[in-house]
């Protein structure tokens, strides 16, 4: 159903004339899994592959999006707001296939997501996801915030360490909410041989956010943006 349409309830009427209220708001998460593994090139270009997996609305969403579109267009709403990037090799699976999950894969390149400083590297591990503004700007709001549905993110990001660096340093695990159980945010990294693996699970349980809310969740919302810029630091060996 589209989104516009979840307006509280609606009316089924059957062939035999019988009818009854059903409630239009979702109570299932729509969930976006996604998965990156990179590498550090020695010119600290950063190259990996990127595969999601969208269920419900968020794959009515990019269905609505790009099922009639070129591969060019594609290629540029990707690469769109994520820095200096070129993407190839974009693949969907079940684009236009209804109630089926949507899956998309890509190949990437970015080009300034590392920073080299005094032969140490920096950069946030969620790369070029990581969010730089809090959507929330208003100082007080009179409206609830509708998010339409139920939402999870998930994203699993696994980077190599390059040859002849070692960590000194990674960013603290967090897991922080707002309301009672509204919305959740999860951010957990560890090293694990050459590699350094991030996992985070964005929340919001659900459809209508209370005006009266506004200020926990522009909060929230500050935590998470300054968590997800936090930097991994790389020395050499």
């Amino acid at each position: 159903l589209d989104p516009i349409l979840l307006n509280w309830q609606g009316r089924i009427i059957r062939k035999e004339g019988s009818s009854n209220w059903v409630p239009l708001i979702p109570r299932k998460h729509a969930v976006n899994n996604s998965m990156i593994n990179v590498i550090i090139s020695e010119d600290l270009i950063v190259k990996g592959t990127y595969q999601k997996r969208l269920t419900g609305h968020f794959s009515q969403k990019i269905r609505e999006e790009f099922k009639n579109t070129t591969n060019d267009f594609t290629r540029k709403a990707f690469e769109k707001d994520k820095g200096e990037i070129e993407i190839t090799n974009i693949e969907f699976k079940n684009l236009k296939t209804l109630y089926k999950p949507v899956s998309l894969s890509f190949e990437f390149e970015s080009f300034d997501v590392v920073e080299e400083i005094s032969d140490k590297l920096y950069f946030s591990p969620l790369l070029f996801l990581a969010k730089k503004e809090n959507p929330f700007k208003l100082e007080n709001r009179k409206y609830p915030i509708d998010y339409s549905y139920p939402r999870k993110n998930r994203i699993v990001i696994n980077i190599n360490i390059p040859e002849g660096y070692k960590v000194e340093s990674i960013p603290e695990n967090a897991s922080f909410s707002f309301g009672q159980n509204d919305g959740s945010f999860r951010y957990q990294i560890s090293v694990k041989n050459d590699k350094i693996q991030l996992s985070i699970e964005f929340l919001i349980n659900k459809s209508l956010i209370s005006a009266e809310s506004y200020q926990k969740l522009k909060g929230f919302y500050q935590l998470m943006i300054e968590k997800e810029n936090e930097k991994v630091v790389l020395s050499k060996i």
